[in-house]
């Protein structure tokens, strides 16, 4: 059995430690930047996630949490249902220890996000499966309750990459950002997703 080590250099959405093309803020639990060669995007919280309490609502296996962890967050409350990828994360040389600051859950993070208080991250990192498996994950009572566990004017990036594009034309990236505005973000297309801040004030349908 092998497992793709996250200090490589392949396709790792965010557990990499970019230094250029940043375009969010030094002060934000996270930062987003740009991988020139290929022209995707990736997370960075080396060092910006600090002292961040960072909500990874789809665990896997564990590479984001890992990521978190390192940039110095206090606390990362990560989620995965599946049981399989449960079973991967507890032989894989790579994912990190559950416990400490790492929170682990097995449970659907649509139903166990209710059990979360107001407020209660600094940021939010979604990378949920495409649409098509999972759009319970890209619905708006989903965006409304992270918007709720979020505190205010905390950062979230949610990756969606671009499915449909090509078979439909349909524009999930978009679709995404205007329900995620109606949650009370704001809102913008970054390269493979979208980053959202949490609006001071209350939302508009």
């Amino acid at each position: 059995m092998s497992f793709l080590d996250p200090s490589g250099a392949s396709a790792l959405r965010w557990a990499l430690f970019l230094k250029d093309g940043t375009i969010a803020s030094q002060n934000s639990a996270i930062r987003l930047v740009t991988r020139p060669a290929a022209g995707s995007y990736v997370v960075d919280v080396g060092g910006t996630a600090r002292g961040k309490a960072i909500l990874d609502t789809c665990g896997g296996l564990g590479y984001t949490a890992a990521a978190c962890l390192k940039g110095g967050a206090t606390r990362v409350l990560s989620y995965e249902k599946n049981e399989d990828v449960i079973w991967l994360r507890s032989v894989n040389p790579w994912s990190p220890q559950t416990g400490g600051a790492l929170a682990l859950t097995h449970g659907d993070v649509t139903v166990e996000i209710a059990k979360m208080r107001d407020a209660s991250v600094d940021a939010i990192l979604h990378d949920p499966p495409r649409f098509g498996i999972a759009g319970e994950l890209y619905s708006q009572a989903f965006y409304d309750q992270l918007a709720r566990v979020l505190g205010r004017k905390g950062l979230l990036f949610h990756y969606t990459g671009s499915p449909n594009k090509l078979t439909t034309g349909r524009d999930v990236p978009r679709e995404v950002a205007q329900r995620l505005r109606r949650a009370g973000f704001v809102a913008e297309l970054h390269g493979d997703g979208v980053l959202a801040t949490k609006a001071g004030r209350r939302k508009h349908r």
